[in-house]
């Protein structure tokens, strides 16, 4: 029998090299993808921050014993907070847990409480997820810098800005991102 000549483009002393190339791609890929969830368990803390809500401040968008996902401040980019966000952030009372609040309005803004209606730079807000009507009165407040005007969903058993004044920067520990549990009422949050 004649031997067929080779056709093959790979020189034969070079398909032993380019089958160990082979074998060692498979097995960095096979690294990587073994180092992934190390590498999560490191940097999600970092980044996500798991709140457990214990008040009925932010009913009905927000129960107690709902469980949400809080990106970071520091995560969150030059302008961390726009209106209408959910915001977890240090409590203004000494010893309690964090607090989670609607961003009403933002550094600059001039907002205003007048008959049962909160307007901010003098436009009244549709507010369909607050419960019942706004009470109190605020007359217009300029915003400043690194000052955020934030509300309970549940106004009237919502202790926020209407008390306290505007929550600073500094208290503020991230943006509610993900309401997670209960699974029924899984819901992303912008």
């Amino acid at each position: 029998m004649v031997p067929l000549p080779r056709t093959s483009a790979v020189p034969e002393d070079n398909i032993a090299t380019s089958d160990k190339a082979g074998v060692r791609g498979i097995l960095h890929q096979l690294r990587d993808l073994l180092l992934l969830p190390y590498a999560l368990l490191v940097a999600v803390p970092r980044t996500m921050i798991p709140f457990e809500t214990h008040m009925d401040s932010m009913l009905p968008t927000i129960r107690a014993g709902d469980r949400v996902m809080v990106l970071a401040l520091e995560h969150l980019g030059a302008e961390p907070l726009r209106r209408g966000n959910l915001v977890v952030f240090e409590s203004w009372h000494e010893g309690e847990a964090a607090a989670l609040k609607r961003v009403i309005a933002v550094p600059g803004d001039e907002v205003e409480i007048r008959t049962h209606t909160v307007f901010v730079n003098g436009t009244a807000l549709d507010e369909p997820y607050a419960v019942p009507p706004t009470h109190g009165m605020l007359p217009p407040k300029r915003l400043g810098e690194g000052e955020y005007y934030v509300m309970g969903d549940n106004r009237g058993d919502s202790c926020d800005s209407r008390t306290h004044g505007p929550l600073t920067l500094d208290r503020v520990i991230g943006r509610v991102i993900l309401r997670n549990a209960p699974l029924t009422r899984m819901t992303f949050f912008d």
